[in-house]
């Protein structure tokens, strides 16, 4: 995986907003979900990013404008992948929600940057 810090909306025919830190249990969800990034599932009461889902309405656009949209279902991302995302959001990358791998994306972070994680806390400081 590549790192991008080219966050052109028209390049995609989705578009999400992230809507914060939340659980599936405060949005009503009924069964857990898959994380859109690393496909683990989530359970009810666990800690999650939400993310809107609109996709791109030909048949809207000729009556409303090129912008016009449809609302999808929302997108997940586990506590894991939420953390990473929002991390090297905050430094400048940009993402394809529904495709990149947030665990593939900082092990990308760690070859461009040199960075080297320790493998436990409090070792080699």
């Amino acid at each position: 995986m590549e790192l991008s810090c080219s966050c052109g909306a028209d390049d995609y025919d989705r578009w999400y907003i992230v809507e914060g830190w939340t659980t599936l249990k405060a949005q009503g969800a009924k069964r857990r979900r898959r994380c859109s990034s690393c496909k683990a599932l989530i359970d009810i009461g666990a800690e999650c990013l939400m993310f809107s889902n609109e996709k791109k309405d030909g048949e809207k656009e000729d009556i409303f404008g090129e912008y016009a949209s449809v609302s999808m279902a929302p997108s997940w991302y586990c506590k894991k992948c939420g953390e990473i995302f929002e991390n090297l959001k905050d430094i400048g990358y940009c993402f394809d929600i529904g495709n990149d791998n947030m665990p593939d994306a900082m092990e990308a972070y760690h070859r461009l940057t040199g960075f080297k994680p320790l493998k436990k806390f409090g070792r080699g400081l």
